[in-house]
């Protein structure tokens, strides 16, 4: 036991803390060969509970074996990990009651221009980030916050502009808020980030995001997921408008737990994710909780083949694969259907073993054909990766098709072809096979060895294929997927991660390396 005896004065009222106050506590210590602190353990406490702030003596456990995160939220310490050191806080034993910020103190601030000065503010809502704005321009857009409302995707940067988490600065937030015009809900989606941690703020932000279809809040809902982190309280807005599209629409539902399972693999985030996952089962009832069953049984089945074909021997893995297969038909016999978590409108009810197969690359991903339930229905055939992390993946493609419905709104249609990808934990998940479609490779291969560099082995391929529309889908989406994946800076492109429909429409594969992050060959990017 350690006692440090000392009385810490903060400089400042309590009365001039924000309702979402932490208490974050860092063990730091240096050894002998070095003069650089480092942290040990750490620990966090919200300063107020249930309007009251927290008095007395109280125990918090510190986390030892995990770095706290850059962002410390009252759901960031994991109280199912194990500790080892536990820190005593003597609190004055003085009964507090938060008091929120008068509206009239906002009148303070409310002495601001009305006209806005020189288009500025145009220039200032494409920085997108409170990160990416000056001091200068914080102070702009504060300035003119009472005519910011001509400008569409505004609002999070001129709250994150205000000078403080103070009484007034808050009030004058609330101000800005509660007299904003929302052009689209989706304005509100920049609301929900680390930089707001006001309750008020929130609220409104998911009052505006409820306005959204279901459709449109499926296409939003990753990012949704991930905002839960910074939520002050497990009871919460956002946390309540997830539960009840739930409970409207299946396919919300589904996504939602999957992408909730998939979160359970964060370290510091583990407890409050599965309390959200608790009460999605909770709402569902029994019948969508044993459908979930039947999926976790299956990608359970699928990740024990994957590995047993990984670590087999090459001329071993296509045997391994087809005996272990046995365990998928066994499944089937007892379950008869199921869905694909990646796409819960297709129901299978078996597997086509002679159509199933492997990748030969070094993560040897599983091709499974499974047989529709739907007796009119096609095969099914989707890839299922084991030792690749697909939240990349799922991000990038659910950007190209946002870039997509963007061009689309504006008249252009590029044709671009998209497929479902769900990662279902680490590392470990789910593809969809976009069918009649081949890898560029092999349509170069058709051409003999020198195919890829003759201007003929497109031309040719044309000509086999039975689509007047060809070459048009072709050019369109080959144009759009270059624009795409220029902006995203997707590296590592050859000839098998591009791929061709029979229709002619291009479309890119395997994201595992974007935004400029590439493979070097001594000093130099490998981009293409």
């Amino acid at each position: 036991m350690v006692i440090w005896d000392e009385e810490i004065t903060l400089p400042l009222p309590v009365s001039s803390l924000p309702y979402e106050s932490i208490l974050f506590v860092t063990l730091r210590g240096t050894d002998e060969s070095s003069t650089n602190a480092t942290t040990h353990a750490w620990t966090c406490l919200p300063l107020y509970s249930g309007q009251r702030f927290v008095r007395g003596s109280v125990l918090l456990s510190m986390m030892c074996n995990l770095q706290p995160p850059p962002v410390v939220t009252p759901g960031a310490f994991d109280v199912t990990l194990p500790t080892l050191v536990t820190v005593q806080v003597d609190f004055l034993e003085r009964d507090i009651v938060f008091a929120a910020p008068c509206p009239e103190v906002g009148l303070l601030y409310s002495q601001a221009p009305f006209e806005e000065p020189s288009n500025q503010l145009e220039v200032l809502v494409h920085r997108n980030s409170v990160l990416l704005l000056s001091e200068g321009d914080k102070q702009c857009l504060w300035r003119y916050r009472s005519c910011c409302n001509k400008q569409r995707n505004i609002l999070p940067l001129v709250l994150g502009s205000a000078p403080g988490w103070d009484p007034e600065s808050i009030s004058a937030m609330h101000t800005v808020l509660r007299g904003w015009k929302f052009c689209h809900p989706l304005e509100a989606l920049g609301l929900l980030n680390a930089c707001f941690s006001d309750q008020n703020i929130r609220e409104m932000a998911c009052q505006q995001i409820g306005y959204l279809s279901n459709d449109e809040l499926l296409q939003y809902l990753p990012q949704l997921v991930q905002a839960i982190k910074f939520e002050w309280n497990l009871d919460n807005s956002l946390v309540r408008l997830l539960l009840e599209r739930s409970l409207q629409n299946i396919q919300i539902a589904h996504q939602l737990y999957w992408l909730l399972k998939n979160a359970l693999h964060q370290p510091h985030y583990r407890g409050r994710f599965q309390k959200v996952l608790s009460a999605l089962e909770f709402c569902v009832g029994k019948t969508l909780n044993d459908e979930f069953l039947k999926e976790k049984n299956l990608i359970r089945i699928l990740h024990d083949i994957a590995e047993k074909v990984k670590n087999a021997q090459d001329s071993k893995r296509q045997e391994t694969l087809q005996s272990n297969l046995n365990k998928l038909q066994d499944l089937f016999l007892e379950v008869h259907v199921c869905r694909l978590p990646q796409d819960p409108s297709i129901v299978v009810k078996g597997i086509n073993k002679s159509a199933c197969s492997y990748f030969k690359s070094n993560a040897s991903p599983l091709k499974i054909s499974f047989t529709n339930a739907d007796p009119l229905g096609k095969d099914i055939d989707v890839i299922f990766k084991a030792g690749d992390d697909l939240r990349q993946d799922m991000l990038v493609l659910q950007i190209i098709q946002e870039m997509d419905r963007i061009w689309l709104r504006e008249g252009l249609d590029l044709r671009i072809v998209t497929y479902r990808c769900l990662s279902t934990g680490t590392k470990q998940g789910l593809v969809q096979m976009v069918p009649n479609a081949t890898t560029l490779a092999k349509i170069h291969q058709k051409s003999g060895l020198l195919g890829p560099l003759m201007d003929g082995s497109i031309k040719k391929w044309f000509s086999s294929v039975n689509c007047p529309q060809a070459e048009d889908n072709f050019f369109y989406s080959c144009a759009g997927w270059c624009v795409a994946t220029f902006i995203l800076g997707v590296c590592d492109r050859h000839s098998d991660n591009i791929m061709i429909t029979d229709t002619g429409h291009v479309f890119h594969i395997d994201f595992g390396k974007f935004l400029g992050h590439a493979q070097k060959f001594g000093s130099i990017k490998r981009s293409v």
